[in-house]
């Protein structure tokens, strides 16, 4: 019995041992003053984050940046980003309306990829 008990604490303790490296060793470049570069930051987004950012997935990335831009140099009043506001639910609702076309006469893709929606916008002028 007692031997069960302290191959079960030898176990733990091994664990333990391998959690603490492990935590020194991610820790060891912020500690050294070594930071990792933008993209490193970037490959650690969520699957749905990098959809965002993804100019072939997101229509929109613009009027998002700009929206963002506007909130962070506004100190976060949504009063004083209003048009940006509007830009960005025209453009939604535009490339929605689109993609559901799409849909319903069966292309494939639904989203039209950056270089289509850029000859559609040209082709239309910025109808948002």
């Amino acid at each position: 019995m007692k031997c069960g008990v302290i191959t079960q604490m030898c176990k733990h303790v091994k664990n333990l041992v391998s959690f603490v490296a492990g935590v020194r060793a991610a820790v060891a470049p912020f500690s050294a003053g070594i930071y990792q570069p933008r993209y490193e930051y970037l490959s650690r987004m969520s699957r749905h984050a990098k959809k965002l950012r993804d100019h072939d997935i997101n229509p929109c990335l613009a009027e998002t940046d700009a929206t963002t831009k506007c909130m962070d140099d506004n100190n976060y009043n949504k009063d004083m980003c209003t048009d940006y506001f509007l830009k960005y639910k025209n453009c939604r609702k535009f490339w929605h309306g689109i993609m559901m076309q799409r849909k319903r006469s069966g292309v494939k893709p639904e989203m039209p990829s950056a270089e289509e929606r850029k000859k559609i916008l040209e082709s239309m002028g910025k109808p948002y």
